[in-house]
């Protein structure tokens, strides 16, 4: 201020690649928070059963394959009409609600 004391200023907005950044962050978290329910330790280790002798484990690691890719190619697709002036920047929650539901039944 004019005396000198520091003030409290608000930060500086992210910029689109640090939101981008969060954004990723925040969505394989989602995935990995999914996977995570049927005990496996992340997406990686999940996807890591797709040829296993299990029918179970294999079976749930191709249906997640299927959304992880679902996923991000619904991201891509959104961040290239963000880039490309078509749409605005969605919120976290915008974008979440634009990806697939994640569920382990592939009928719903």
């Amino acid at each position: 201020d004019e005396h000198g004391a520091p003030i409290l200023i608000d930060p500086p907005a992210p910029t689109p690649e640090q939101t981008l950044q969060i954004y990723t962050a925040k969505i394989q978290a989602r995935l990995d928070s999914f996977v995570q329910s049927r005990s496996y330790d992340s997406g990686v280790s999940c996807a890591s059963y797709a040829a296993s002798t299990n029918a179970t484990f294999k079976s749930e690691a191709n249906r997640f394959i299927e959304l992880r890719d679902q996923t991000w190619a619904a991201c891509y697709a959104i961040m290239d009409d963000v880039k490309a002036d078509k749409r605005p920047m969605p919120t976290l929650d915008e974008l979440l609600l634009e990806l697939p539901v994640l569920t382990w039944d592939a009928d719903v």
